[in-house]
C-alpha cells in the first residue's frame, strides 16, 4: 500500500462497524509497563489487528496474544515513507503455541516507536 489513506480505504474492517460494538474486539488496553494498546476490528473481507506503541521507545520483542493462528504485517506507520523512524517490522509473523491474553497462540512483534502496526491474519495458512 503506497498510502496511509488507502490502506484504510481499502481495509472495510477499519470503520465498517465503527458504531457497532461487534467491530471491535480488545486485546490488551491494560499494558501500562509499555504503553501498548491492542484491538482486533471487524467487519470487512478480514478483520484487523491493531497494535500502537505510545512510547518513544522500541518494543523489539512484544508478545500479544491473536485470535488468529497466522498473522502478516499490513502497514506500519512508522514506514519511512510516512515521516516514521524505518524501524524493520516483520513482514510474517509466525503465532507460537504460548497462550496470552486469553488466546490460545500468541505472537512476538517488533513495535516501532509511537506507532501503530496492523496486522491482518492470513486465512487458511
Amino acid at each position: 500500500m503506497e498510502e496511509l489513506g488507502g490502506t484504510y480505504r481499502e481495509c472495510e474492517s477499519l470503520w465498517k462497524r465503527d458504531g457497532e460494538p461487534a467491530g471491535f474486539q480488545r486485546i490488551n488496553c491494560a499494558d501500562r509497563d509499555n504503553s501498548v494498546i491492542a484491538y482486533v476490528r471487524r467487519g470487512g473481507a478480514r478483520d484487523v489487528i491493531v497494535i500502537c506503541n505510545c512510547t518513544p521507545v522500541p518494543q523489539l520483542d512484544y508478545r500479544l496474544g491473536v485470535p488468529e493462528p497466522t498473522d502478516v504485517c499490513l502497514l506500519s506507520g512508522d514506514d519511512a515513507r510516512f515521516g516514521g523512524s524505518g524501524l524493520e517490522t516483520l513482514a510474517r509473523v509466525a503465532p507460537e503455541r504460548e497462550p496470552t491474553h486469553g488466546f490460545a497462540q500468541s505472537i512476538r512483534l517488533r513495535l516501532p516507536p509511537l506507532a501503530a502496526v496492523i496486522l491482518s491474519p492470513e486465512r487458511g495458512a
